[in-house]
């Protein structure tokens, strides 16, 4: 299963990591916010999915459902062209 991999600046992934452990709690908690979607200028990429544990240190690993999703080849390479332009 292809995963495509995103590593955040030091900075950014301070940030992150406080984003994904609060909705982590939200989580634990039963609260629709414990979702997190991928936004990129306002559209968005990357359906909301559970975040059931906080993510430090900056490096992401993006998997997802079967189908044309990023489970799939076809799903990740589409979303790195979301990412990256290419």
């Amino acid at each position: 299963m292809p995963r495509p991999t995103i590593t955040l600046t030091s900075a950014d992934a301070s940030a992150f990591g406080a984003l994904t452990g609060k909705a982590a709690q939200a989580y634990a908690q039963r609260s629709p916010g414990g979702r997190l979607g991928m936004l990129l200028g306002g559209t968005l990429i990357a359906e909301p999915a559970q975040v059931m544990s906080a993510i430090p240190g900056g490096k992401l690993e993006i998997t997802g459902p079967a189908g044309d999703g990023p489970g799939t080849r076809a799903g990740a390479e589409g979303l790195v062209r979301r990412l990256t332009g290419r």
